[in-house]
Parts: structure tokens; sequence; C-alpha cells
């Protein structure tokens, strides 16, 4: 019961990260680049997406893979199945966040240089004309852009890392079930295990001492410390209010 409870906080606790920050990332990208209020519909909706979506794929992982033991004490979505029900949801909804708000912010910057081409092409007669308000046109151009970077400044950087956390995270853990799975599927590989067993039952439990016999169906401890660092860096910058 314990690996169920942590592995269900685990699903639903990542997959409702990457979901939240896709949803984050469409609702500017939609006021900005379109220039419409998402309203109170949206709001609803992506509230009811947030929840249901991350508790519709959790079913789908416990029906179909089960959880095991992979980071301590908290377990993640076996191998079989896992890729269909739970890593490309994480991976995609990361990937979707991440393109719109580059979109987002290309646009951003792509209307402020063709603002500022404007206005240096005006001819010199009307900024005399206009008693220097096209003078000013800059000024105000540069600081309306610098407040929309202002405000996007966390989902900016919200985005980039769970990309890049959701990476990583995949392929440490991929990685390391793909060599787990070599243990069974290779007869040659028992043997290994077979002294790492008999290490950890003399040594009463060193885990250490012993970690040397099975090293080659490991991952390296600074690869998993570096995509769980990633995980929580993407889950600490993530604040509900910011769409307001």
């Amino acid at each position: 019961m314990s690996c169920a409870w942590t592995g269900s906080f685990a699903t639903l606790g990542g997959l409702g990260c990457v979901i939240r920050v896709f949803l984050r990332s469409l609702w500017l990208f939609v006021r900005i680049v379109y220039d419409v209020a998402p309203g109170r519909k949206f709001m609803f909706c992506s509230i009811a997406a947030g929840t249901l979506l991350p508790i519709v794929f959790l079913i789908a992982v416990l029906t179909t893979t089960g959880f095991s033991y992979r980071m301590g004490q908290t377990c993640l979505p076996n191998h079989e199945n896992t890729i269909t029900t739970f890593w490309v949801w994480l991976v995609l909804f990361a990937g979707l966040g991440f393109i719109l708000q580059a979109i987002t912010t290309s646009y951003c910057i792509w209307v402020y240089a063709k603002t500022l081409k404007r206005a240096r092409a005006a001819p010199t007669h009307n900024r005399s004309y206009s008693g220097g308000a096209t003078k000013q046109a800059n000024p105000r151009t540069w600081a309306n852009i610098k407040k929309l970077f202002i405000l996007q400044w966390r989902n900016i950087l919200v985005a980039i890392f769970v990309l890049i956390g959701s990476l990583v995270f995949f392929i440490v853990f991929w990685t390391q079930d793909r060599k787990l799975g070599n243990v069974f599927n290779d007869p040659d590989n028992i043997k290994p295990v077979r002294t790492w067993i008999i290490c950890q039952t003399l040594s009463w439990g060193d885990k250490t001492e012993c970690r040397k016999y099975v090293s080659d169906f490991t991952v390296y401890q600074a690869a998993v410390v570096t995509s769980l660092t990633l995980a929580s860096v993407s889950h600490s910058t993530l604040f509900p209010g910011d769409l307001s």
C-alpha cells in the first residue's frame, strides 16, 4: 500500500505539473498573440482539465502497469506499458507548453522589432510635425514589451525547467528500467546479481559495499539527484495565481 500511495502521488504530481504549465502557456499565447482575454470559461475548463486529466492517466497506470520502487521509499510506474500511459504524456505536455511559450516570446520580440523599424523609417517632417510624438514611440513600445516580459518571466522559466526536467527524468529512469530488464533477459547477468545478494546478506545490507557488483545495472547517483532536483525546481516555481 505504501508503494501504491507514493507512486500515485508522484504520478499525479508529475502529470499535474506539466499539464498546468501547458495551460498557463496556452493562456498567455491566446492573450498576447491573438489579443483575446480567455475569460472565465477558459479558467473553469483549465481547472477541470488540470484536475481530471492527471486522474485519468493515474487510473490507466494503476490498471495497466502498476508501481515499483525506484527512488528510495518512493515508487514510479513499472516498465511495462509505461511509455503509453505515463512517460509520453509527461514529455508531450512539457514540450507543448515550451513551444507555446517560445512562440509567445518570439511574437513579443517580433512586434517590438517591427515597431522599432517603422519608427526609424518615419519621414523627418512627420516627426517634427507631430511635435515629437513619434520620438516617444520607441520608449513607449519598449516599456510595453518589457512589461510583458516581466509578467511572463516566471512562466518562461517554468516552461524551460519543466521541459528539461521531464526529459532528464524520463531518460534517467527509462535507462534504469532498461538496464534492470537486461538482468532478466540475459542469463549471464544472473551471476553478478547472485554475488550482490550474497554480499548484502554477509554485510547486513551494506548497499555501499555491495553496489560495485551491480554497477552495470544502475545509473549514476548524480544523474538521479539531478533529475529529482529539476523536478523540484519545476514544482516550486509553479504558482497557480500568476494568471490573474
